[in-house]
């Protein structure tokens, strides 16, 4: 998906439940491409502070792993970098009995291709608008 798609994706009312474990949002801005181009800067907020907006850069680390620093500041090792982090490692989206997991996630010159696992609890009904 183009880096655009990546940014609604992540703001979809999907990810609302991970996002309020978290207590944070991501920015409308697209993510980009980061210095070393494996990596992905991305900016969030967070609930305790909706005016700050702060910038990660986060590294796929294969299996269900990512790592992210806080680029906004000088303290590179933050709780809201653990956050960032624990979203994406713990995504999962219920799409009706369908659940899609975040397992991996490479970042490409336009964009990003994304891993999901998916498990088939039951099929969706025939007619669904997600």
């Amino acid at each position: 998906m183009s880096f655009e798609d990546f940014a609604n994706f992540l703001k979809h009312p999907l990810t609302n439940e991970a996002l309020n474990k978290v207590k944070m949002t991501f920015e409308d801005e697209a993510p980009k491409r980061g210095g070393d181009e494996a990596s992905l800067v991305l900016k969030a907020t967070f609930d305790e502070d909706r005016n700050a907006v702060r910038s990660f850069q986060m590294r796929p680390l294969g299996e269900e792993r990512v790592d992210v620093y806080d680029v906004s500041g000088s303290n590179s090792d933050t709780e809201q970098s653990e956050r960032v982090k624990r979203f994406f490692e713990t995504l999962e989206l219920d799409l009706m009995g369908t659940k899609l997991r975040y397992r991996n996630m490479r970042v490409l010159a336009n964009g990003v291709a994304l891993d999901l696992n998916v498990l088939v609890e039951k099929f969706p009904p025939p007619v669904i608008d997600f």
